[in-house]
């Protein structure tokens, strides 16, 4: 008989950490996509949340209409690494040999760079002002440079060169700007350049990372996003005058792309499946249900997020925000807290414990709908909640 009861409160415990403890953004919303491919993915954009494409290796490019995902004719086999544009008739990616290719809303089509050297990501203001990054060793070998490519409406041209030290290069991973005049590029090393829109400079952040992703909501709120050389993660913040860090856990690997819907909701992603969130306040890790490394985020709103990875994978966050214990105990409550770290320290780590995780996903949404028309029922959850917080060691009000 005891055994049985033991059982029957285990079994009450997995189910209400799993249906009351999820926090906007934790585990609710995150859900893998079929899409065909096993290609890694590096880049991701869209122009609606039914007008989207990833792309990445051996010139792959997948392309989402609102219901399914699927390939696109590219015309190269290069590896491509980043994608970004101004419309639906008008898409740009690049990629490794100087690829860059153009999407007129019909048929993709090759552009001549002028380089043969990699290039790694792409970002405009207008269709008259798009910058490119890349990187590569001189011919023969001796120097290895970065420079910034620059286009007008009509020419490309490099706007910005800068030698780097061979032993360790200082490889130019992305850009991003809040307008054609405050413009930022991040990399190796500590490096981040910035362009006013008359000249280039650099950067001193006094932050060691390597940059590997940058976004902001304005010219005062941006975000960069890598490692450092022991791996540990970091997330930085520019407020417009100085460089911070103010994120980083050594316990997890590298961070390498960032994006938000706001200044009060932002997503960072990383290897081995890590996500995290930014709601304006702190950082909280994500639970993708997934181990391969995922390499860039970016979507149409903050319920409407993408992010692409190694495998061929992508998953979608749907923004379900549906949090009972934050109802019962409030948000940033110990208890909250309690029960939620439980879940994502105990359960996540199981493969028993990740299917019930799953249930969750699947039930979650009809439990709390019954739970916002039924007072009564909301009160039961209260008394079940204290329960299970006395099992597992924290104190009911």
């Amino acid at each position: 008989m005891k055994k049985y009861f033991f059982k029957l409160h285990l079994a009450t415990l997995f189910v209400f950490l799993l249906f009351f403890t999820t926090n906007k953004p934790a585990t609710a919303g995150w859900s893998e996509v079929e899409n065909g491919t096993t290609e890694r993915l590096e880049g991701i954009w869209g122009n609606s949340g039914e007008d989207v494409f990833a792309v990445g290796g051996n010139g792959t490019i997948l392309h989402y209409n609102g219901m399914n995902w699927s390939e696109m004719e590219s015309g190269t086999t290069n590896d491509l690494e980043d994608i970004w544009g101004t419309g639906e008739n008008d898409v740009f990616a690049v990629g490794e040999n100087g690829t860059m290719i153009h999407y007129n809303g019909k048929t993709w089509s090759k552009i001549n760079s002028g380089t043969s050297k990699d290039l790694d990501s792409v970002w405009g203001s207008s269709q008259n002002d798009i910058f490119v990054t890349g990187n590569g060793f001189t011919r023969g070998g001796g120097d290895y440079i970065n420079f910034i490519l620059h286009y007008n409406g009509n020419t490309w041209s490099e706007a910005y060169r800068v030698e780097a030290d061979v032993t360790r290069p200082e490889r130019l991973y992305d850009i991003w700007g809040s307008s054609g005049i405050n413009v930022f590029v991040v990399g190796h090393y500590s490096t981040i350049f910035y362009y006013n829109g008359s000249s280039w400079s650099k950067m001193k952040s006094g932050i060691v990372a390597n940059f590997s992703g940058i976004w902001g909501s304005s010219e005062n709120d941006v975000y960069t996003v890598g490692w450092n050389r022991y791996a540990d993660n970091k997330i930085c913040h520019y407020d417009g005058n100085t460089w911070s860090e103010i994120y980083s856990d050594e316990s997890l690997g590298a961070l390498f792309d960032v994006w938000g819907s706001s200044n009060t909701d932002v997503f960072a992603v990383g290897g081995e499946g890590a996500i995290f969130h930014y709601d304006g306040i702190t950082w909280s890790e994500m639970n993708s249900m997934i181990s391969e490394h995922l390499y860039a985020v970016w979507g149409n709103s903050g319920e409407d997020v993408f992010a692409v990875g190694e495998n061929g994978t992508i998953l979608h966050y749907d923004g379900i925000n549906i949090c009972t214990a934050e109802k019962v105990y409030g948000e940033h409550s110990e208890k909250t807290e309690l029960l939620r770290n439980f879940r994502d320290e105990v359960l996540s780590k199981t493969s028993e414990g990740q299917e019930l995780i799953k249930l969750y996903y699947q039930w979650s949404p009809v439990i709390v709908n019954t739970m916002e028309e039924d007072g009564e029922f909301k009160e039961e959850v209260k008394e079940l909640l204290d329960g299970v917080l006395g099992l597992i060691g924290g104190k009911a009000e």
